[in-house]
């Protein structure tokens, strides 16, 4: 508590003051990519006299954002009529919407040219909420405008300022690589070994798995690689990727493999 000088400062966890904007920048599009293939992100940096600046936008959702209006909750509406009404003058307005049918706050809603009228859906917003949560954690910040004091690493405004109203709706879906060709051969002299801390061969059924313990480059906590030697079909791809899923692991596209937080091999032997 002694090092805030504010009462909510805070530091995220893996916050460092030797490491620079740029390396915080980098580690952000390394994240945003291997978690969210199909999303894309706009990752920049600014700088003035006395202060620097990450910018996290999102600009792609292969998914719809907005809840539709069936799948508004009252307090949506809540939400929504603060949008729409939010000055005290025109607090009999905002009332008069939230105790209106259903029919007429649809009516209303549609006629609004307020930018703020859409409700972006749960999945959007956990997408939101991780990325927020992941910068953050590289931050530090102990602020109080009462005080006029302002002590951060970096300002982050989130990567969702708008609600979403420049959000683009492109559907995609995740690379699958080698889906149906042969495994290729080679020459295993030649071949050069991963460097890692120790590797293991963990074979279930017609499966061969090869697990490699190393380290996670964004905040050098431990992590598990596991790679398939066998050459899957997407019907099997489709069937492992899930059990990993269920396992608490995900795969990677920059690793080639999927990645788990605990040694696998024991939680690897569900997998039939």
């Amino acid at each position: 508590r002694s090092q805030f000088y504010t009462e909510f400062g805070w530091e995220g966890s893996n916050h460092r003051w030797n490491r620079t904007l740029k390396e915080v920048a980098q580690i952000v599009r390394t994240y945003v990519k291997e978690k969210y293939p199909t999303y894309k992100f706009s990752v920049r940096t600014s700088y003035a006299s006395m202060c620097k600046e990450l910018h996290v936008t999102l600009k792609e959702s292969p998914i719809p954002i907005y809840k539709t209006f069936e799948e508004l909750t009252n307090d949506d509406f809540e939400k929504i009529g603060q949008s729409l009404f939010p000055w005290n003058w025109v607090v009999d307005e905002r009332m008069n919407f939230l105790n209106a049918s259903r029919e007429e706050k649809e009516k209303i809603i549609r006629d609004s040219t307020n930018a703020y009228k859409n409700v972006l859906n749960e999945a959007t917003r956990a997408v939101i909420q991780d990325v927020d949560n992941f910068v953050k954690s590289y931050n530090y910040h102990d602020c109080d405008g009462m005080m006029d004091y302002f002590h951060v690493d970096f300002y982050y405004f989130g990567c969702c300022q708008d609600n979403g109203k420049n959000i683009k709706i492109v559907p995609k879906t995740a690379r699958i690589k080698n889906r149906s060709t042969a495994p290729v051969k080679q020459d295993r002299q030649r071949q050069q070994p991963e460097k890692t801390d120790s590797t293991a061969i963990e074979e279930k059924n017609t499966y061969t798995f090869k697990i490699t313990h190393g380290e996670d480059t964004r905040d050098g906590s431990e992590l598990w690689v596991v790679r398939i030697e066998e050459t899957l079909t997407k019907d099997e791809y489709i069937r492992i990727n899930k059990a990993v899923k269920d396992l608490g692991g995900y795969y990677s596209k920059f690793k080639h493999g999927f990645i788990f937080r605990f040694e696998p091999s024991e939680a690897l032997k569900k997998i039939a």
